[in-house]
């Protein structure tokens, strides 16, 4: 027994130890900035019990800086850690097209993201993915008007218009409506 401690004792220091021989400012990789077009779309899937969906916002607040006007998350209450909004004892925020959102995407994780239509992805992959998407340039520019919301009548119109000189194949743009 004396034996087998005498080596896997010295080896154990050296490996718990390893980290501290790398300079602090050589532990991360810079990576080139990034000159986009684009905005990305981070659709977040949380909810108001989620412990981890925290440090997910922090995540997103931090993308958000490092990107201005690039990176624009929208959150989906969805799944067992979100509260309905039939909820008598506080106001829920999980409307039930959320359930249908997460379970089209395949949702089964929280926080999960979809960035730019790809996903489900956990929280600590999503700066990887941004920065990815950034990379690829713009397929189509387009004008937003105003929008105006209807919550009684389950409507939303607007003008929404393609830059002159740029054109995109009719998949490429979609609108969806849930009622």
């Amino acid at each position: 027994m004396n034996k087998i401690l005498k080596y896997i004792l010295p080896a154990s220091a050296c490996f718990l130890a390893a980290c501290n021989d790398i300079d602090e400012a050589g532990r991360f990789i810079d990576l080139p900035p990034i000159t986009s077009d684009r905005v990305v779309l981070i659709e977040v899937f949380t909810g108001q019990r989620c412990k981890n969906c925290p440090d997910a916002h922090v995540i997103i607040s931090q993308l958000e800086a490092q990107y201005p006007g690039q990176v624009v998350s929208v959150a989906v209450h969805a799944g067992g850690f979100s509260v309905p909004v039939t909820n008598t004892a506080y106001e829920g925020l999980r409307q039930p097209f959320g359930d249908d959102m997460a379970s089209h995407r395949s949702v089964t994780e929280y926080p999960s993201g979809i960035i730019d239509g790809k996903g489900p992805l956990l929280h600590t992959d999503w700066a990887a993915a941004v920065y990815d998407a950034l990379k690829v340039p713009a397929l189509s520019e387009l004008s937003v008007g105003e929008i105006v919301i209807d919550y009684n009548e389950h409507t939303l119109s607007g003008v929404v218009k393609m830059m002159p000189g740029v054109s995109a194949a009719p998949h490429l743009c979609r609108i969806v409506a849930m009622g």
